[in-house]
């Protein structure tokens, strides 16, 4: 290769001070693509004091310096919620950034946006010069966050679902006095009479009533204890949607038992409030570990 090259250049009688400055150039370019103190941000190569690097993006003081005061000031609104929250360390608040790059990436590669409404509406009673914040700053804060909550939401939350349910928190005390386990397996029992028609996707409105109007069912559970949840018409709807249950049982629980493309799960909760016959339209990624796990897998 060496030998070449020399004769290449003759060949083409070009001047040594060209050869040089080719050489310079080429040396000068290796150099700062191997320093650590060199990066690409926006399309240019920029200059700083590169402290960590998270998928290819560089962190510098700098960049440290901004997102400190913004993710303070998160920090100061949260230890009023709970006292027992710490001011952060430096390398907590590295930590948290991090984080942010990695939720960041993750947002663009599924396209999701924070549009200035929604940063208006999360900002409505947020004073921010109590936080020591700019109105910028603010808004930066708001994006963060809510950033934050649609990749956890896009990552770990199943979608838009219809359900039946058969409640055990308005039976009468005139009902069977049964124990919750006995109320759960007759649940159970009652689902199998529309469980195959849901499957095969059969309005659940028309279901609902099926089992409000069954003799054997109304031994059991009065009328009212049957509850539907019907999916939006429109398709892009059903999307979007989370799940919006008619209870406070903890979906997140239980939910992510179930896997995309389900027909006719049928769970209940571990409180007494009901059990469910679930038909999931759209599912998460598949991720079925916490958000922190799925931030750790990525930092690694």
């Amino acid at each position: 290769m060496s030998s070449l090259l020399p004769s290449v250049f003759n060949k083409y009688k070009i001047p040594i001070t060209i050869i040089a400055i080719f050489l310079l150039v080429l040396g000068v370019a290796a150099y700062f693509w191997a320093s650590k103190n060199v990066y690409f941000r926006d399309g240019q190569i920029k200059t700083g004091n590169v402290i960590a690097r998270v998928k290819g993006v560089a962190i510098t003081d700098e960049d440290l310096v901004k997102f400190d005061k913004i993710y303070n000031a998160l920090v100061k609104y949260q230890k009023q919620l709970d006292p027992k929250v710490e001011v952060p360390s430096r390398e907590e608040t590295l930590q948290a950034l991090k984080e942010k790059i990695v939720i960041d990436i993750e947002a663009k590669s599924k396209k999701l946006v924070v549009s200035a409404e929604e940063i208006k509406n999360r900002n409505k009673s947020f004073n921010p010069a109590i936080y020591g914040l700019n109105e910028q700053e603010a808004e930066e804060l708001a994006k963060l966050n809510i950033t934050r909550e649609k990749v956890q939401q896009a990552l770990l939350t199943w979608k838009e679902a219809e359900f039946i349910s058969l409640r055990f928190d308005v039976l009468p005390e005139t009902h069977a006095p049964l124990t919750l386990d006995q109320w759960k397996g007759k649940a159970k029992e009652f689902f199998e009479i529309v469980k195959e028609r849901f499957s095969k996707g059969e309005e659940v409105i028309e279901l609902g009533k099926v089992l409000a109007t069954n003799s054997e069912v109304l031994k059991y559970f009065p009328a009212n204890a049957v509850q539907v949840k019907k999916m939006p018409e429109d398709k892009m709807q059903r999307q979007l949607n989370q799940i919006t249950p008619q209870s406070n049982f903890p979906v997140e629980k239980h939910i992510l038992k179930l896997k995309v493309g389900t027909n006719s799960e049928v769970w209940c909760s571990d409180t007494n409030d009901a059990c469910y016959m679930i038909r999931v339209l759209a599912g998460n990624d598949g991720y079925e570990g916490t958000f922190k796990e799925w931030l750790k897998e990525q930092l690694k």
